[in-house]
């Protein structure tokens, strides 16, 4: 499933001789207006209570934030690499100004702090592509 269409790049449009990123999204699609997604593994449960009180309260402020929910906790294939999500979880937002205002909203404060005593997890906010 594609969640956005991207232009049409080269992998050295992107790379630079070494393997490395030679250029960030915006320098990429020349926007300055991109998606931005949250992406949370969470690799452990101690409280799948607390979890579960989370998840029915969180969906409603994502929304408010204009998230929408891509993955949560689908299965995941490792092709390359030695990574291996446990129960990943995939929001994405229409900017990164919006995905950082629900992060560090009042609203969702209290349940951040819910989630954290529920689970230990990675979370990584990343910049998306500008749609075309």
């Amino acid at each position: 499933m594609n969640l956005i269409a991207a232009p049409e790049l080269r992998a050295s449009d992107w790379l630079n001789v070494e393997g490395q990123p030679a250029k960030t999204a915006p320098e990429l699609t020349q926007e300055k207006t991109m998606s931005a997604f949250f992406f949370f593994d969470n690799v452990e449960v101690h409280d799948p209570a607390k979890l579960a009180e989370y998840a029915e309260k969180v969906a409603p402020i994502v929304d408010r934030y204009g998230g929408k929910y891509r993955v949560v906790g689908g299965a995941a294939k490792v092709l390359e690499g030695q990574w291996k999500p446990a129960y990943p979880v995939l929001i994405e937002f229409e900017s990164v100004e919006r995905a950082e205002a629900w992060y560090r909203s009042e609203d969702y404060e209290p349940l951040k702090r819910l989630r954290r005593s529920a689970v230990t997890n990675t979370g990584v906010l990343i910049e998306g592509l500008a749609e075309q």
